[in-house]
């Protein structure tokens, strides 16, 4: 399946007014120096009062860039962290001296609403960090409550961003400022909860493989549709729910369930490809959290679903045996293995009550090594189906 997003922007930013060259490069050049840190002082050390805002947003983009991912995070009662705490890396320092420094609301709103690259303002870096301090977080949204209904050109909110990275002080800070942000779509259509399950910062999809990451990932789903139970039924550019992307992308079972006990009609909705959830757990059969999925999506899905075809004829087998094909006979890797399990799993499921012709065409486009595993010729309902239905036997060979 194709990511779901593009990966983060990290691109320079772009300044109301041209800045002194010398200027950008003394900035750029320090930032990266830990043992160098840079002091912001107030704007009265600058001929440039918009130079004085660029070097905050600098400062921004450059813990983006580094992905800090070791801040210390502060008490949300904080409105702006003291100087005397210790942070454990200095650009959140200089961010936070810079604060310090201007105490007039004015300036304070002028470096939270300046937009850069495009058009994300402060909050939007501030919330594709993994663990950001949340003392600034708040400082941002108090010094201008409005930039959390801020989207940049992709559309995207700060929200949108948040979810990928799952940390509940972030949400929880944005959506009581903007509880109408859970059901703002972005310019492919896509909810905040969409993201939830998408490609995040680092480049991965947000497949869990720990309790941790479990947590977070129901925490951020419930958190979404605690708020707005509609959230899950919205589909986006594509037709696709949340609960498509749950399949594709892999998810505990808690998540899923908790998708499903809000929206249960989207086991069975198909999107724009006349494609359902189950289609798309099968064509990302190899992942390491599919075959709990699939369980789940079967025990879910009337018989309509689980031999249901789509626009193109595809029955979910279909789509495992495409993915199959990918794969050396020779190989011997968990995703392989997830392959054939998945497989077996499908075709142990309620054997269709009438015959399918599409079944039968899906069992052959198998890879030969698929075909000839344990468990697959000697599958009672395959057998079944075979013998009753096709005169020429299943080909193994």
């Amino acid at each position: 399946m194709e990511s779901l997003r593009p990966s983060l922007v990290e691109g320079a930013i772009r300044t109301p007014r041209e800045i002194k060259k010398e200027t950008f490069e003394t900035i750029h050049t320090s930032a990266i120096q830990v043992d160098d840190p840079i002091r912001v002082k107030n704007r009265e050390s600058y001929d440039d009062y918009e130079e004085d805002l660029f070097l905050l947003y600098k400062l921004f983009e450059v813990a983006l860039k580094n992905r800090l991912t070791d801040p210390l995070v502060l008490g949300t009662t904080d409105h702006i962290p003291q100087p005397t705490k210790e942070f454990s890396n200095p650009i959140w320092h200089d961010i936070q001296e810079w604060f310090s420094d201007h105490q007039q609301d004015e300036d304070r709103h002028a470096a939270a609403t300046l937009e850069g690259d495009f058009s994300m303002v402060p909050l939007h870096l501030l919330c594709q960090q993994p663990n950001p301090p949340i003392g600034i977080v708040m400082t941002l949204v108090q010094s201008a409550p409005k930039t959390t209904a801020y989207v940049d050109e992709n559309g995207w909110l700060p929200l949108h961003y948040a979810c990928c990275c799952h940390c509940g002080d972030l949400l929880k800070v944005l959506l009581e400022e903007y509880p109408q942000g859970v059901l703002i779509q972005d310019n492919q259509m896509r909810t905040p909860l969409h993201f939830a399950f998408c490609t995040n910062a680092s480049g991965h999809t947000t497949t869990t493989s720990t309790v941790e990451d479990n947590m977070k990932l129901l925490n951020t789903i419930e958190m979404l549709t605690n708020l707005r139970s509609e959230t899950a039924e919205i589909a986006d550019a594509k037709g696709r729910t949340p609960l498509h992307l749950a399949a594709a992308y892999g998810s505990s079972l808690a998540s899923l369930e908790s998708l499903v006990n809000t929206f249960p009609e989207a086991v069975n909705l198909k999107e724009n490809l006349g494609r359902t959830p189950l289609h798309y757990v099968m064509a990302n059969a190899h992942e390491m959290t599919s075959p709990t999925t699939l369980k789940f999506m079967l025990e879910r899905s009337n018989e309509n679903v689980i031999y249901g075809t789509d626009y193109e004829g595809n029955l979910p087998l279909h789509l495992l045996a495409r993915r199959a094909t990918k794969y050396n006979p020779l190989e011997d890797s968990p995703s392989r293995q997830n392959l054939e399990i998945c497989l077996k799993i499908y075709l142990n499921a309620k054997p269709p009550s009438k015959y399918v012709p599409e079944f039968c065409a899906a069992l052959q486009s198998l890879p030969q090594w698929l075909r000839t595993c344990d468990g697959v010729v000697t599958n009672t309902h395959v057998r079944d189906i075979l013998n009753k239905n096709i005169s020429k036997r299943f080909p193994t060979m």
